[in-house]
């Protein structure tokens, strides 16, 4: 339950400060880098804490997967700056979004009637209840 606290006040900041970090252009990349992180840690975390346990004891391996969260909790803050909000947005982008201002369901609407769309997110909720009865 813990986890899922820290996630869910993580990702949206995340995403934010990616928006305000790249341009238009970018921020597919720079997003998917951000989305693929999470899979890529769960499978280096389990990789290395087996490797690990198998090593040494279960204690160990606990530890060690925590060194990389306290260090980046301890740089983190020393590094990083708040970015001015909508500094990467083209002039031409801030009046095309001023102009398609959509509902949430509009939105919706429109996303559903694309098929990879509605594939993406049928594929990440199997994922997601994957991982989660792994847990």
């Amino acid at each position: 339950m813990g986890v899922g606290l820290a996630v869910g006040r993580f990702a949206p900041a995340a995403h934010s400060l990616i928006s305000d970090l790249y341009p238009p252009r970018e921020r597919s990349g720079a997003a998917g880098l951000f989305a693929i992180g999470v899979p890529v840690g769960v499978m280096a975390g389990l990789s290395i804490g087996g490797i690990v346990a198998q090593a040494t004891d279960w204690r160990t391996a606990l530890l060690v997967a925590g060194v990389p969260g306290v260090l980046a909790a301890i740089i983190f803050p020393l590094v990083a700056r708040e970015p001015v909000r909508g500094a990467t947005d083209d002039i031409a982008d801030r009046a095309e979004a001023g102009a398609a201002r959509l509902t949430f369901m509009q939105g919706l609407r429109i996303l559903a009637k694309r098929r990879a769309f509605v594939h993406v997110i049928a594929g990440s909720a199997a994922i997601a209840f994957a991982q989660s009865g792994i847990a």
